[in-house]
């Protein structure tokens, strides 16, 4: 995974490119939600992640609904599978 995390060695460009760079993972957050009484357990959790490009920000263009899957290259592992139905919603 740290490959992902080095300007010169990620490799995103099936995901898409940018003019000013090479696209990398510039950060990652991740934040839970854990409640435990005597009705039972109630948990969530969400990750982000940040691109960050070699050079200048990125100008990507997200304007139509699209799945995006995060998978290990060298065991062909999938890790992660998400859908954005609406780009254009905040």
């Amino acid at each position: 995974m740290e490959i992902a995390f080095d300007p010169n060695q990620a490799d995103f460009s099936k995901l898409g490119s940018a003019p000013e760079g090479n696209l990398f993972i510039s950060k990652v957050n991740h934040k839970t939600y854990l409640k435990i009484d005597e009705k039972g357990a109630e948990g969530a959790a969400v990750t982000s992640v940040g691109v960050g490009v070699t050079s200048l920000p990125p100008h990507l263009k997200f304007d139509r609904p699209f799945v995006f899957l995060l998978r290990n290259r060298d065991s062909n592992t999938l890790i992660f599978a998400g859908k954005i139905e609406d780009p254009t919603s905040r």
